[in-house]
């Protein structure tokens, strides 16, 4: 028997059985039953003819949906639920701690440069070094005067260290300069060891400014509370070289505008390894 006949045979069945449930005039729940169970058969009929097709059956709508109409989709990949790799571990910072010093080595201090000048502050008294400048003239040169090479002058008042090296400018306006007449000089610089009272000052070299500050030396984490930093200036034309430190007159955090240093030095090569 074709598969068309036996269907006709279970349509014609139901429509029997259907008419005979409406005549007996039984419960509606009633009915339905029958009808889902005796349409059952067609249902699961209906569902497999659409796969056979190659569609999906709606069970809402109790349609065959063809495959082809169906939006796409795209299957996850496996990776897109895994945690992100961890970030490159950073390179250890370099030590910002003085390094232990060579003749051949940069010593340790903030550089700027003014034209082909290099400013530095060494935060070191470079007397100590192996290469400490080639003359150092003491800036109290009344009680310790400078070598034959060196003549110092100052002007306004200046107040004097027990110790006979150390002076300090008192007031704005306030100078003291340094001269080398030695013919090989590339590099001049000045000792600061000023304290809480101390305030601005400038450094010309030859007339011309290439530094200004504060020296107040009441930071904290400031050795001894003092400001002690050798102002190196490098990178000269060899010759006869003028250095002069200039009391601005402007206080520091601590109130006082004093401008205290130690001495003075002119060198062939700069100590601070920085060449001309």
């Amino acid at each position: 028997m074709s598969v068309y006949r036996t269907r006709w045979l279970r349509f014609l069945s139901i429509l029997i059985v259907f008419s005979l449930l409406i005549a007996c005039n039984l419960p509606q729940n009633t009915i339905n039953f029958w009808v889902e169970y005796l349409t059952e058969p067609f249902a699961d009929s209906n569902v497999a003819k659409c796969k056979e097709e190659g569609g999906v059956w709606d069970v809402h709508t109790e349609k065959c949906i063809p495959l082809s109409t169906l939006p796409s989709v795209v299957p996850p990949n496996k990776n897109d639920n895994l945690d992100p790799p961890p970030p490159e571990p950073l390179p250890d910072e370099e030590s910002d701690a003085a390094p232990l010093l060579a003749l051949d080595e940069e010593l340790p201090g903030d550089v700027t440069m003014v034209g082909a000048l290099t400013v530095r502050l060494i935060p070191l008294d470079v007397r100590v070094l192996d290469n400490p400048p080639d003359t150092i003239a003491i800036a109290q040169y009344s009680t310790t005067p400078p070598p034959a090479n060196v003549i110092i002058e100052s002007a306004g008042g200046l107040w004097k260290s027990g110790d006979g090296e150390k002076i300090a400018l008192y007031g704005g306006g306030d100078w003291i300069s340094a001269t080398c007449s030695d013919q090989n000089v590339t590099a001049v610089g000045v000792r600061f060891e000023s304290d809480e009272n101390d305030g601005w000052v400038r450094v010309l070299v030859d007339g011309a400014e290439v530094w200004q500050g504060s020296i107040y030396g009441g930071n904290p984490g400031s050795a001894e509370g003092m400001f002690l930093y050798y102002l190196e200036i490098s990178g000269l034309v060899p010759g006869v070289h003028t250095i002069k430190v200039e009391n601005l007159g402007i206080n520091g955090k601590g109130g006082g505008d004093d401008a205290a240093m130690r001495y003075f030095g002119f060198s062939s090569t700069p100590v601070s390894g920085y060449s001309p």
